[in-house]
């Protein structure tokens, strides 16, 4: 699970992002981000997704960073091979999961909420 992010360099708005001191640790097992347009999540979502995906997004191919998790700590170097869980649900996963201009385009189910699609209570 994610404790923090110590910083982020050559991400976009984020060119310069070290965690301060007086932040706490707000990451939790689940995770919504929202804010005002053009406040940074999108490029936020970003830098999760290139974990989820294992590679650098190419429109930041220098793209430097350390997250701290409860195993240790993640940088850069270890996308390829982080054996984090994470799943990212932005303007760029609808864009390639949903084709809306195309009538044949068959969409695949992305989340069932109810009693039986999760096996241990939300905290």
């Amino acid at each position: 699970m994610f404790k923090k992010i110590e910083n982020i360099k050559n991400l976009g708005t984020y060119s310069g992002f070290s965690w301060n001191s007086q932040f706490c640790e707000v990451f939790k097992r689940y995770n919504f981000i929202y804010g005002w347009n053009y406040s940074g999540k999108t490029t936020l979502s970003r830098l999760f997704h290139c974990l989820e995906i294992k590679k650098t997004h190419p429109d930041y191919p220098h793209l430097q960073f350390t997250i701290e998790t409860n195993n240790g700590k993640i940088t850069e170097r270890d996308i390829e091979n982080n054996n984090l869980s994470i799943r990212v649900f932005n303007e760029e996963f609808v864009e390639d999961n949903f084709k809306w201009n195309d009538e044949n385009h068959r969409v695949n189910p992305v989340l069932i909420l109810g009693k039986e699609s999760y096996t241990e209570p939300l905290k």
